[in-house]
């Protein structure tokens, strides 16, 4: 929690500064999938990605869009019941430098009125059971590190 506020004091004061470069963002997004299957198994989670066959090139900084991806994945596992299921779908843009990665779960959902404050540092959902730890950082940092590489606002539906 304490290296969450760090992150995010650092992102909110622009002392990171992004390393853009190509990448293949379905080769990460593999890997960081591959990396959270053992505990989604332990928690009876599914988890499933979609990829296109031809993999995307992005510009974009490896490690910060590392720790995005890491950040809503966790948020989803610590949102999934046991028997849910978590998916990951990388779209292709037109423009071959662009991608939409898009993170759903089966969990219960957020209140309509909700939904424009989970990105907000320190925001907890109102029906969330989940008291270990969490400050309500991890979409934030996840959003501000998205806004630093000039991507769009992460939201939801």
């Amino acid at each position: 929690m304490v290296e969450d506020l760090f992150d995010l004091a650092q992102l909110e004061a622009r002392e990171t500064r992004p390393v853009c470069e190509p990448m293949a963002l379905a080769e990460l997004v593999q890997d960081v999938m591959q990396k959270f299957q053992l505990r989604a198994q332990q928690a009876g989670v599914a988890l499933d990605w979609q990829i296109p066959e031809s993999s995307p090139f992005v510009n974009a900084d490896f490690a910060l869009t590392e720790r995005v991806l890491d950040n809503l994945i966790v948020n989803a596992l610590d949102h999934v019941e046991e028997g849910g299921k978590i998916a990951l779908q990388v779209t292709q843009h037109a423009s071959a430098s662009e991608a939409t990665v898009k993170v759903t779960d089966s969990g219960k959902g957020i209140a309509e009125d909700e939904l424009p404050h989970i990105f907000e540092p320190f925001y907890r959902n109102r029906q969330s059971t989940h008291e270990g730890g969490h400050a309500g950082l991890a979409l934030a940092i996840a959003r501000r590190m998205v806004e630093l590489q000039g991507g769009a606002y992460i939201r939801c539906q």
